[in-house]
């Protein structure tokens, strides 16, 4: 479930890079899209991480802090590339 409201986000990302213009999503892209948009608020994001399976065991295992720091969006202006093995930015 994370996996996929994650894909969420960022197939909304890029609606908004290309302002939702030649822009075709599949059936299973547009499925994200509908989750993220519905849950879309950092609380509602949240709630869902928390009650995915793997949002229950990281709250099992006393690391419930991770699943707010998963959540967060936009923290970094700059994504790693993994050449090799060397991570470049």
């Amino acid at each position: 479930m994370e996996d996929f409201y994650g894909a969420g986000f960022f197939i909304d990302e890029i609606l908004q890079a290309y302002d939702g213009k030649d822009v075709e999503l599949t059936d299973s892209a547009l499925s994200a899209h509908l989750f993220y948009d519905k849950y879309r608020s950092p609380a509602e994001g949240e709630q869902v991480l928390r009650q995915s399976a793997v949002g229950r065991m990281l709250i099992e295992q006393g690391f419930i802090e991770d699943i707010s720091y998963a959540n967060q969006r936009n923290v970094y202006e700059v994504v790693p590339k993994l050449v090799g093995e060397k991570v470049k930015s």
